[in-house]
């Protein structure tokens, strides 16, 4: 579940449709975790009940979830809502006890008696799309969190007297959080959430849009702007436009822009990446479906990041560079910018599978140092991880 802003997708189309009841439908091996993180029922619904089906990859913003809400509890019938091939949204009135929960669901499984052409509607068809919506999420969430509180009261938390708020009225601090001596939080461009617990560290400069989560820390002389930071993350350096989900690390200098990072990496210290091309040109990134890379029509994109992988210090990106689940890289010189899953090396050497049975060790180290187990869950989306990938590390780096 992807990261937006102050919440993941799933969260924010979850308060957005404002349901009774949330199902969560999934590929398969994600379905127990699914179900235990987000405390819901996934990949089945009692017969009987009517349902809306809504694509998990609709933002939370879009103006037609409104006109699909609109349309679907003004129907007797169930109606598809299309947008060229792409099935936006699916209106059920009784639903079947046939109905197959495959890996992935489309027009094909609901017996239709309309179907509504909604014209072009934007979808989140990559991760870097998540970037082009960033500050405008951030600033819908601030104003959606904060209604109702006096944001200057901010009990229970520690500002130092030297730090300077900017804009105070658009920073919200909430309780147990401490702002140290010198930290600057600008909200002229934007507004900041600061989340329970969080350190800012002294002469840290944050100018907003940005939101950082539950316990994290934002590390000395750090300088970040235009982020969504999730919870338990410790940042430092240089982080611009970026998302990072959360219990990543990312502590000393360097630089991250336009990026997105997952879940539980690590990237060491003089860690940076490109965001711009030398001839100010397009970016072409990584099609891991069709493994051929394509156009972005961007201008700045850089460092893509899966779950659980690493980099050491003064590790170098070059400009739209993915890398896969559970990598492990070192070494001097610009990585490829596509690394498969689970795959281990340096530049200058060469690349091997990470054995899998060192990955796993690896994560159950770093997830107690959070006072984290991995569990047979979290283990078995690995190994599925790792055996689906198989083919993409046969194929080689990509450059």
């Amino acid at each position: 579940d992807l990261r937006t802003g102050r919440r993941t997708q799933g969260q924010e189309l979850s308060r957005v449709l404002g349901a009774s009841t949330t199902y969560a439908h999934c590929r398969k091996y994600l379905q127990d975790w699914t179900a235990a993180e987000y405390n819901i029922v996934v990949n089945r619904i009692a017969s009987g009940l009517s349902v809306l089906f809504v694509n998990g990859r609709l933002p939370a913003n879009s103006p037609v979830i409104g006109e699909i809400q609109k349309a679907a509890l003004s129907t007797s019938g169930d109606t598809l809502f299309i947008s060229g091939d792409n099935l936006i949204a699916a209106w059920v009135s009784e639903m079947p006890a046939s109905f197959e929960f495959s890996d992935a669901v489309s027009a094909d499984h609901f017996a239709s008696s309309a179907t509504i052409d909604l014209g072009h509607v934007r979808l989140i068809d990559h991760v870097w799309d998540l970037l082009d919506t960033l500050s405008d999420t951030i600033a819908e969430n601030f104003t959606i969190d904060t209604g109702g509180y006096n944001i200057f009261e901010r009990p229970h938390t520690e500002i130092h007297a030297t730090a300077v708020l900017e804009n105070g009225e658009s920073i919200f601090i909430d309780e147990g959080s401490v702002v140290r001596a010198g930290a600057v939080l600008n909200a002229s461009g934007g507004p900041i959430f600061i989340g329970k617990n969080v350190t800012v560290f002294e002469n840290c400069v944050i100018t907003g849009p940005a939101v950082i989560g539950d316990g994290s820390q934002i590390r000395i002389n750090a300088n970040i702007k235009n982020v969504a930071i999730g919870p338990v993350c410790k940042i430092g350096g240089e982080v611009h436009d970026s998302i990072i989900h959360s219990y990543s690390s990312k502590v000393h200098d360097g630089f991250l822009g336009h990026s997105y990072l997952g879940r539980w990496c690590n990237l060491g210290a003089g860690t940076n990446n490109s965001n711009l091309r030398n001839d100010y040109g397009p970016v072409a990134a990584i099609n891991t479906t069709t493994g051929l890379f394509e156009q972005t029509d961007r201008q700045f994109l850089g460092l893509i990041m899966g779950d659980h992988s690493k980099c050491a210090i003064g590790t170098t990106f070059n400009t739209g560079t993915t890398i896969g689940v559970s990598c492990n890289l070192y070494g001097a010189g610009f990585h490829p910018r596509y690394v498969p899953s689970f795959m281990w090396g340096t530049p200058p050497e060469r690349y091997v599978d990470y054995r899998l049975d060192k990955a796993l060790e690896v994560a159950r180290i770093v997830m107690a140092r959070r006072n984290k187990e991995l569990s047979d869950v979290e283990t078995s989306i690995l190994m599925q991880v790792f055996q689906d990938t198989q083919a993409l590390r046969k194929g080689g780096i990509r450059t």
